[in-house]
């Protein structure tokens, strides 16, 4: 694994209820791996769609990155998203860490956030559902939920409200672009544009480990 470090350097408040970061705990952040609907650059939200042959290789090389970093013996709980895209990839995942997929814990809070009606749409089709739409969020991303949709404010509560609850010990988290960004960020205690601008990855693996933000990838 090539790891990329980042220590935290805390900014303006995310506005955020925030007590502590986790930090008697260490997290491996997880995106899962390219989906049929990634390939059409559709919005997938609370809906879903397969994983494609490059996702499930995908899957298996963060399972394998995981492999190095987790020494074989050692106890560790594995999260996941209820999303059918987020499962899958966590399936693989275990079988790569030989652990046992059904000991999966599955908490809501983990879900991708949700375009509301413009789930499973482009964004030339949400321009021509909802004119002017793109452009308002692009002005405030933080705030702005499309229509039935959550905004990045709301998808952080639940996110930060997962990371509050966290215990000690080591964990694999299995998410998504939107919500492993504002894991990550609020984790690294970011200001809230500077989250909207983390990476996406879907074959590369993130540790937060006492404050620290390491990138791991082959």
């Amino acid at each position: 694994c090539r790891p990329r470090t980042r220590l935290a350097t805390p900014s303006a408040a995310s506005g955020i209820a925030w007590s502590r970061r986790p930090l008697d705990a260490v997290l491996y952040i997880v995106r899962h791996g390219e989906t049929r609907w990634n390939q059409q650059d559709r919005m997938q939200g609370y809906l879903d769609s397969p994983l494609t042959d490059k996702g499930k290789s995908q899957a298996e090389i963060m399972g394998d990155i995981l492999k190095t970093a987790l020494p074989g013996d050692q106890a560790v709980a594995i999260h996941c998203s209820p999303h059918g895209r987020a499962l899958e990839t966590a399936e693989i995942i275990c079988g790569r860490l030989r652990r046992d997929f059904s000991a999966c814990k599955i908490d809501d809070r983990l879900r991708e956030a949700t375009w509301g009606v413009w789930d499973g749409m482009t964004l030339d089709e949400i321009e021509a559902h909802t004119p002017g739409a793109l452009a308002a969020r692009a002005t405030d991303r933080w705030n702005y939920a499309p229509p039935d949709g959550e905004s990045y404010a709301m998808v952080g509560e639940r996110a930060g409200a997962w990371l509050r609850s966290v215990g000690e010990g080591t964990h694999v988290v299995v998410s998504h672009g939107i919500t492993g960004r504002l894991l990550r960020g609020l984790y690294m205690e970011m200001a809230k544009d500077e989250m909207g601008l983390l990476d996406q990855p879907q074959d590369a693996v993130y540790r937060l480990d006492a404050g620290v933000m390491t990138r791991l990838e082959r």
